[in-house]
């Protein structure tokens, strides 16, 4: 970073170099079958999660589907029959994946 010369005003440049990654967690894995999916989605997870509920966002970012699902279970069917066609992002106990309505 770079301080501003100007003592008397207090104010700093910083560089801010954000890290984004694609990588996913090794801990926190689940998957999704089929997909891509038509009315019915089933997830499955291991004995690395504890979730609780299931979020379904659109590409925009809006939140369309919040359930509560089984955590022993292991399984969560998800109904996605009211869904238009199109690219969702999955999240379960902060795991994301990837799922497409067909």
């Amino acid at each position: 970073g770079q301080t501003d010369a100007d003592p008397s005003n207090n104010l700093a440049c910083l560089d801010v170099f954000p890290t984004v990654s694609t990588d996913e967690p090794e801990t926190a894995s689940f998957s999704l079958t089929p997909n891509p999916a038509t009315d019915v989605c089933t997830i499955t997870w291991g004995e690395n999660l504890r979730p609780e509920t299931v979020q379904v966002y659109n590409v925009y970012g809006a939140l369309l589907l919040d359930e509560t699902v089984d955590s022993p279970a292991g399984r969560h069917d998800l109904q996605l029959g009211a869904l238009p066609k199109g690219v969702y992002t999955v999240v379960l106990d902060k795991a994301v994946r990837r799922l497409v309505k067909m």
